[in-house]
């Protein structure tokens, strides 16, 4: 297809998929109409407010800063200017269970390794040159792998990318390759837990993900003005001046394919919109067993039976008179048994007796987000998929959180100083996003045979102009990978750049 600027590109969803596909796709030139089915865009880093409280939803770590300012840089804007950030010190903390004294972490490899020193002598040493290494991992893997289309592995095979491929771990796990370098189990979670992040266990996330430590205990762990919905807000921004359409609480129940080319989509207002190109950053799942005709579906109901989801969660947004001095902005408590808390997050089917939890407190960073002498929580706790959630379910898991507030963390009388309080669980991942079995994060998880080439597919195999963006597909779960999918989009339909990031965008 030629592109013009007057080829009409309808984009499903407004996560950050969306969102950053509807600001480069604009600013090239084409002609733009962003539909979200919620009354907010974001997706799930929409932001809830209430008396005074401004909680994000979803996302909370800004990682890889050097992604967002590329993004930003794309659309012609200095990330500086529309999204200032500060460096968080510490990065976060961590409570090992059992006990009351926590470790702080603050994305320095000399201070960091001292610290994990007095867990084990010697690990400093280990952690400088692991560090360096998956430094080299980063760079190549964003290089030849993560920027770059790659619909098979045949479209690997070029020098380049196979110079850039040797010697990075990918056919061993995340665990072995840590136990290569640190011999203590303790040292080993403190690099380890980030798989979480891709929605996985150490023990099936592959080795070349060790990339994610260069990310965290080099780059650090930034914090944008006002929030990650400020990240929502300054794309919004970048579409309209690019002269992008943007529609809210637009719903999108079908798409109208003719032959192998769709030509529109019809909302549940009974509207319909015609496309040329259509993007979509809604859930893959939905959009493919529920959004398209059968004859249309690249991956109909039977392949998702041997696929695993990322894991749902439950999470408590809370609201709290005084404050938490106990914790930091993110502070995550290590459950004991590891191996126990993994394999009843992928394996169970009820909440996890041992879970890893992970809080968020923006106040201690930024005090628009609570009122003057008050707290803003947000506690995640995360949850196997396909639980029923019932309201006696429910209950339990807040009164669990609670309990765990005051035990593990040390939040005095919690219960007795809510002001603002809001459960959200996979039932709601589902009713708000479409979210395949109510996932937390957006698709599959990262396993070796559901990463890169590997994951559900960029461009549909049977409708020739419907693209896909965001968590579902390649290169994956995280902000910055749904950036960086964008990117890849606009490499795709105007078949320009190869393996690496685009200089500029092509412009019409």
């Amino acid at each position: 297809m030629k592109l013009t600027k007057s080829t009409k590109v309808v984009i499903i969803g407004g996560g950050f998929g969306g969102l950053a596909a509807a600001a480069l796709l604009s600013s090239c030139g084409l002609s733009v109409h962003l539909l979200e089915r919620n009354a907010s865009l974001g997706g799930r880093a929409r932001v809830w407010s209430k008396d005074g409280f401004r909680f994000d939803m979803g996302p909370s770590w800004y990682l890889m800063p050097d992604v967002f300012e590329h993004f930003f840089h794309l659309c012609g804007e200095d990330v500086d200017d529309i999204l200032p950030t500060k460096r968080l010190s510490p990065s976060y903390r961590v409570y090992l269970a059992g006990n009351d004294t926590p470790v702080d972490m603050y994305s320095d490899t000399v201070r960091d390794g001292a610290t994990l020193d007095q867990i084990c002598p010697g690990s400093s040493q280990s952690l400088a040159s692991y560090i360096r290494t998956s430094k080299s991992h980063y760079d190549r893997s964003l290089r030849s792998f993560i920027a770059r289309n790659a619909d098979t592995f045949f479209h690997y095979m070029t020098l380049a990318t196979m110079r850039d491929g040797w010697g990075l771990p990918v056919l061993v796990s995340m665990e072995k390759h840590l136990s290569k370098w640190f011999k203590n189990d303790t040292v080993r979670r403190f690099l380890a837990y980030q798989t979480l992040f891709l929605g996985n266990a150490p023990k099936e996330t592959p080795g070349v993900f060790s990339a994610m430590n260069y990310v965290d205990f080099a780059m650090g762990v930034h914090y944008p003005e006002g929030g990650i919905g400020a990240i929502v807000n300054a794309m919004e921004k970048l579409i309209t001046n690019a002269g992008g359409e943007i529609s809210t609480t637009a719903d999108v129940v079908s798409i109208n394919v003719d032959g192998r080319t769709a030509r529109s989509v019809t909302l549940a207002d009974g509207r319909t919109i015609d496309a040329d190109v259509l993007v979509a950053n809604a859930d893959i799942h939905h959009v493919e067993t529920r959004l398209l005709p059968t004859r249309s579906q690249s991956l109909a109901p039977p392949y998702w039976s041997n696929k695993r989801p990322a894991p749902s969660a439950a999470i408590l947004y809370l609201g709290i008179t005084g404050d938490a001095p106990k914790l930091k902005h993110h502070t995550l408590l290590f459950p004991d048994d590891w191996d126990l808390s993994f394999s009843e997050l992928f394996n169970g089917h009820s909440l996890p007796t041992d879970p890893s939890i992970y809080i968020s407190c923006p106040s201690m960073s930024d005090e628009s987000v609570a009122p003057a002498g008050h707290t803003n929580l947000f506690i995640l706790m995360p949850c196997p998929t396909g639980l029923e959630w019932t309201t006696d379910l429910k209950n339990q898991c807040s009164e669990r959180l609670f309990s765990i507030l005051e035990a593990s963390f040390g939040i005095e009388n919690v219960r007795d100083r809510v002001v603002v309080q809001r459960f959200y669980c996979g039932e709601d991942f589902t009713n708000d996003y479409c979210a395949w079995l109510g996932n937390a994060l957006g698709g599959q998880a990262h396993t070796l045979t559901q990463s890169s080439f590997m994951r559900p597919p960029a461009r549909s195999r049977k409708v020739k102009n419907l693209y896909y963006v965001g968590a579902g597909t390649n290169p994956g779960i995280g902000m910055p990978m749904c950036l960086l999918s964008a990117e890849m989009l606009v490499k795709r339909l105007f078949r320009t750049g190869g393996p690496g990031l685009l200089n500029q965008l092509p412009r019409l």
